[in-house]
């Protein structure tokens, strides 16, 4: 008869070091941002990542710790012309390139060809993964509870696996309404589209959308922080070509924004 070894694992051995990103995006997490399409989660991605990338002191009045990083951005959804204008804007240099390496790859999808995207987060050890966008990474059933399993479990995890102190960040689309209109600013806290699978699998949860005012706000709807969330009021700042905070609400703040609750 075989006898447990308990020493073979030691819960009092290991470290509790969880270390975010920014914010509450986890190292070695899986986070979604969600947002209505157009509304500028791009926008926010590409600004982090460039803030990361050049070792910014703070994104969005949040504090960084002003260490530049690498970050791999996989654009699936953007144009050339476009994407380009709004990192220059940003304050894109062609030595941040060293850092923040862009991927364009036609047909890339995770089920298919995740091993490209491993093998180089084998070698730069990023500290974040974009993925831009959710929709745009796969062929298969949103609504599928079991495909989504598998997109998570046995593709996308391979990554933090990889590189256990990388961030992954999936940009995702908002649900939709009847007459596949997406869901309204004071609906917004319809969050993502699909499977409940989805929402089980990412560690974390951003949702951009409306405040009661017209004003973006960026908001954490799941986090392995049980603190209470700030809600970031932000504007775009068109000469800077990224995003501004305006102020920063604790999410008691109904009289200004509709508080995300999931679904």
């Amino acid at each position: 008869m075989n006898t447990l070894n308990w020493a073979d694992w030691n819960p009092f051995a290991l470290k509790d070091d969880l270390r975010y990103v920014w914010d509450r995006i986890p190292a070695g997490g899986i986070t979604m941002l969600v947002a209505d399409s157009g509304i500028g989660k791009s926008m926010l991605a590409q600004h982090l990542a460039i803030s990361l990338a050049q070792g910014r002191n703070e994104f969005l009045g949040k504090q960084l710790d002003g260490k530049t990083r690498q970050v791999i951005y996989v654009d699936l959804e953007g144009t050339p012309t476009g994407t380009k204008q709004r990192l220059f804007q940003m304050g894109l240099n062609a030595e941040d390139l060293d850092r923040l390496h862009f991927k364009r790859p036609r047909g890339f999808r995770v089920e298919e060809h995740i091993a490209h995207l491993v093998n180089e987060a084998e070698q730069l050890k990023p500290d974040l993964i974009v993925i831009d966008s959710f929709a745009a990474s796969h062929r298969l059933l949103e609504n599928d509870h079991a495909s989504m399993q598998k997109y998570f479990d046995d593709h996308l995890r391979l990554l933090t696996e990889a590189s256990p102190n990388t961030a992954v960040v999936l940009l995702a689309h908002t649900n939709k309404t009847e007459g596949g209109k997406t869901a309204q600013s004071t609906d917004w806290h319809l969050k993502y589209r699909g499977s409940s699978a989805i929402w089980a699998a990412v560690d974390c949860v951003y949702c951009l959308g409306k405040s009661t005012k017209g004003q973006l706000a960026l908001m954490n709807t799941k986090s392995k922080d049980a603190s209470a969330a700030d809600i970031l009021l932000l504007e775009i700042d068109v000469k800077a070509g990224g995003l501004s905070p305006i102020k920063t609400t604790t999410n008691g703040g109904q009289n200004e924004i509709h508080v995300p609750t999931h679904a």
